[in-house]
């Protein structure tokens, strides 16, 4: 009987290579797999092959260095194999990396890396892969659970790299915020030690200076300490940060009177609150919470005041329902049905307009006190009524103790229309004299155009940014002769 021929299996070999590192001149092991034969021809066959191998590894890494990525990438697939040589597997992610083929290389990094954890390269390559391969291929829309999976299989190579592990950390840590994680914020806060991150203030494109990384990992910190942990605790590192962080004092500042506020310690929440909303121009959520600080005291005056000039703080809608929402419940509280309907009605226009269910509650309450026929009929209507009481009742003051104003309003103004840049929410009409008014879009005549002649009532108002007083431009409407 004829015996069948079989393929020569492939054997094994080890051999010793050399490679210049950081550290100087290191040693270590490679395998590969060649043909056997037998005899002369084998140690010949051996030889050359060996020797083939080591010189397409040592051209790779040269082309590499001389930045010809892709005939360094030809070599590096040629040699990876079963992905036992560290280095080709490093040089091949690099390489992969540098012409942005992120997915492949992070495909290499989990099927090859894992085994040269104790190779520096290999594993900092293998990071950075998983990073730009997977973590920054998850967009806005991937679940707080998707993140944290890569995040662990990233960090399942145990990163050193501070740059690394902050930039995987904070992924997560602005995610779980979104979904009010804080429990999974808590527990990635721990993987990092703050005192190895920056304490420099970055800058934006302009040159303006913002949160060091530091202060972002104690704001972190304090808030999912705040909302799942020791709150007494988190009171007190927010004001240590307070005096650590002077650029972001506003903002420990809050978490310290937030955490009063939690604690029912009322009073002294409300002296913090007044504090930071007395100072420079306070965020409309800051405002919020400070009126709600004062409606807990009882004093619902206050409330209004302060929870209308967060109102009339802020131009985007949808953040602000909640508050014309408690605006009308303040409102009906005071006596005030009409207006308290007229926030009502707002509340309901905005959640119609982006698709979101009425509490049957507010409907209840809507056709309980709409007492009369003139109640605004769409969105425009009552959020012009709205602003107008905002305003009235906020006053252009940018401080709590400053005097109300003394001027009157003006009526049946004419001016000319400066629409100014297209994505912007506000405009301005300037009249004859000069004078500039303060209008929103959303609150002009239908079909109307860069320096059309309009008609035009004003109110006192005050430019926070500038520190001064200001004009307010309502009733906006179309001039006879336009």
């Amino acid at each position: 009987m004829r015996r069948q021929k079989t393929a020569a299996p492939y054997a094994r070999c080890y051999v010793e290579a050399r490679d210049w590192n950081v550290g100087g001149l290191r040693t270590h092991s490679l395998s590969y797999k060649i043909k056997p034969t037998r005899g002369k021809e084998h140690e010949d066959n051996f030889s050359k092959t060996v020797k083939g191998l080591m010189e397409k590894r040592y051209e790779a890494n040269d082309l590499r260095k001389k930045g010809e990525i892709d005939k360094a990438l030809g070599f590096y697939r040629e040699l990876l194999g079963d992905g036992d040589d560290p280095y080709v597997v490093a040089g091949l992610i690099y390489c992969l990396r540098k012409k942005g083929d992120f997915a492949k290389a992070a495909d290499v990094s989990a099927r090859f890396a894992s085994k040269h954890q104790n190779i520096p390269w290999c594993k900092r390559e293998a990071i950075w892969a998983l990073i730009k391969g997977k973590l920054d291929k998850l967009g806005d829309g991937a679940s707080i659970e998707q993140i944290c999976a890569v995040a662990e299989e990233i960090y399942g190579f145990s990163p050193i790299d501070i740059n690394s592990k902050w930039y995987v950390i904070k992924r997560v840590l602005k995610s779980a915020r979104a979904d009010r994680r804080w429990d999974i914020i808590q527990t990635w806060v721990d993987k990092i030690d703050p005192e190895q991150l920056s304490a420099v203030p970055m800058k934006d494109e302009n040159g303006r200076e913002g949160w060091s990384d530091q202060a972002i990992w104690h704001n972190f910190q304090i808030r999912s300490m705040l909302e799942v942990g020791d709150k007494n605790q988190a009171g007190l590192l927010a004001r240590a940060a307070c005096a650590r962080f002077p650029r972001q004092q506003k903002y420990f500042a809050r978490l310290e009177a937030l955490v009063a506020f939690r604690l029912a310690r009322l009073l002294e929440a409300e002296k913090l609150y007044c504090e930071i909303c007395s100072k420079g121009k306070p965020d409309w959520w800051m405002l919020h919470e400070y009126a709600e600080t004062l409606k807990e005291l009882g004093k619902k005056k206050d409330a209004l005041r302060e929870m209308c000039r967060a109102a009339a703080s802020h131009h985007k809608l949808e953040s602000l329902v909640t508050i014309f929402h408690h605006i009308g419940l303040l409102c009906k509280d005071n006596g005030d049905l009409t207006m308290a309907c007229n926030h009502f009605l707002l509340y309901k226009f905005v959640r119609t307009k982006n698709g979101w269910s009425i509490p049957s509650e507010v409907e209840k309450t809507i056709s309980e006190i709409a007492l009369s026929e003139e109640a605004p009929s769409s969105l425009k209507d009552a959020l012009s009524i709205c602003r107008n009481f905002w305003l009235t009742m906020a006053g252009p003051q940018s401080k709590l103790s400053s005097p109300p104003t003394s001027r009157k309003s003006r009526e049946a103004l004419t001016g000319r229309l400066n629409l100014g840049p297209q994505d912007r929410a506000f405009c301005f009409i300037t009249d004859q004299s000069g004078q500039d008014y303060f209008c929103l879009k959303d609150e002009l005549p239908e079909n109307i155009s860069h320096g059309a002649v309009l008609v035009f009532d004003a109110i006192p108002a005050y430019d926070r940014k500038k520190g001064r007083e200001s004009w307010k431009a309502t009733n906006i409407r179309k001039a006879a002769d336009s």
